[in-house]
Parts: C-alpha cells; structure tokens; sequence
C-alpha cells in the first residue's frame, strides 16, 4: 500500500495504491489519522489504483466517515476501480459515501 497526500482547494486528498487488507490498513489508518489531527476535515480517497480492498479496509473507511461526520466533516471517493465499486455496493457502503467518477468531481463535491 502506498498512500500519497496531496491538497486542492482545502481537501485532503489521499492517492491509495495497492490493497487496503488486514496487512496495509495501519498505512491508511496513520495517514488519515495524521491529516484529521493536522486539522483536515474533507478528504477525496482516490482509489484509481487501489487494486482490492478488504473487510478490515471497511472498517477503516467506516471510522474516518464516522469521525468525520461526529466533527462537520465530509468524505468522498473518487475513481474507484470496478472491484473497488463492486465491494462499496456488496458491503452497503454505497448509500454512506459520495462517489465521484474523477478527482476532480469529488473536490467540487466537498467544496
């Protein structure tokens, strides 16, 4: 997993490469964890290149839009994969997030 940061417009951005699993979700965990305690509080994942992600990947995804709604913040997803999609759908997450089929859209979604 490889996280890269970024900002565009006061969001957060974090670029997720890999898989999310049980193995990589501390990167994902200490990356958010060190934007929302940097004061972030709007973030786009962009999951253009994340290649799979699991149940424990959820789980992470679920505590930032619950710490994020708890503090007036916001979360969306741009570019997912078609598996990627396929797993927010299966997992009920779908009606939770705002998707964005580009980067782009979700900044404008979130500003």
């Amino acid at each position: 997993m490889i996280i890269q940061p970024s900002e565009e417009n006061g969001v957060t951005i974090l670029v997720l490469e890999g898989r999310l699993d049980t193995s990589t979700t501390t990167i994902y965990d200490q990356a958010y964890a060190a934007a929302f305690a940097g004061g972030a509080r709007r973030f786009v994942l962009d999951c253009a290149a994340l290649s799979y992600v699991s149940s424990t990947g959820l789980r992470s995804f679920l505590h930032s839009i619950k710490q994020l709604g708890a503090s007036g913040g916001k979360l969306a997803i741009a570019t997912p994969s078609h598996m990627v999609l396929e797993v927010l759908e299966i997992s009920g997450f779908k009606p939770l997030l705002t998707i964005c089929p580009t980067r782009s859209a979700a900044v404008a979604a979130l500003t």
